[in-house]
């Protein structure tokens, strides 16, 4: 049997061809999308920039606002407080007013009666004796005695006036001289009021339980005056 033959031509150099444009696509490609991705990329960049620039924009702007509040709440906490303080001190003033007008109206009920005597109470009187504490719980005391002579022509009363504080030191009854612990004379002369006044502390332990008030005259005309108070009553103004 014949044995046949097949030609076959071979063609490299188109094959190689083939291979270097396929090469080429795919570096063109390659290339192509790089660029793609690129813009891309910077497009997004630029867009993040100006979001991020609005952002600082808008957060300078907020920060303004709240130094500006912040600011304004400060001036209206001092505002606040300037009125408080304003209005603390107008309190305080109406208060020493309204204490100062009842001390006033009672130094004048005090002199009317001076000056406006009934018969009842005519002569030499023990007007008032008032004592008070210098600290609340010290033993130190201020005193005030007023005298008075109501009577119409009447001459000058003279004499002296002894306060005796009576009570108990250990358990054992015991007497003070209030003028003497209080340094002072309490010698009077007058033709209408006297008032004495002064300061004095208890000695350690001494516990008061009352004080005598004398008031001897130097005339005859008058009469002797000798009134006893609890040392509560005293402190209460007699």
């Amino acid at each position: 049997m014949r044995k046949g033959y097949e030609l076959r031509m071979r063609r490299p150099l188109r094959k190689g061809l083939l291979a270097l444009f396929a090469v080429a696509l795919l570096v063109l490609a390659g290339v192509l999308i790089y660029r793609a991705g690129y813009r891309a990329g910077t497009n997004l960049s630029q867009q993040d920039r100006a979001e991020l620039s609005a952002l600082k924009t808008q957060a300078v702007y907020l920060s303004e606002r709240n130094q500006t509040l912040t600011d304004l709440a400060a001036r209206l906490g001092r505002s606040a407080e300037i009125d408080r303080a304003a209005a603390q001190r107008v309190q305080r003033s109406l208060n020493d007013m309204e204490a100062q007008l009842t001390s006033l109206n009672e130094e004048l009920a005090f002199y009317r009666s001076i000056m406006s005597p009934s018969d009842q109470s005519a002569g030499l009187q023990l007007q008032r004796l008032q004592l008070a504490r210098v600290t609340p719980a010290g033993r130190a005391y201020t005193f005030n005695i007023v005298l008075t002579q109501l009577q119409r022509g009447g001459g000058v009363a003279q004499g002296r006036v002894t306060a005796r504080i009576q009570g108990l030191r250990g358990g054992k009854p015991e007497t003070l001289d209030m003028g003497k612990l209080a340094q002072l004379r309490l010698v009077f002369s007058f033709r209408y009021f006297q008032d004495f006044e002064g300061s004095f502390e208890l000695p350690t332990g001494f516990a008061p339980r009352t004080i005598e008030i004398v008031v001897r005259p130097s005339s005859r005309r008058l009469k002797e005056i000798r009134k006893t108070f609890t040392w509560a009553d005293a402190l209460k103004g007699g």
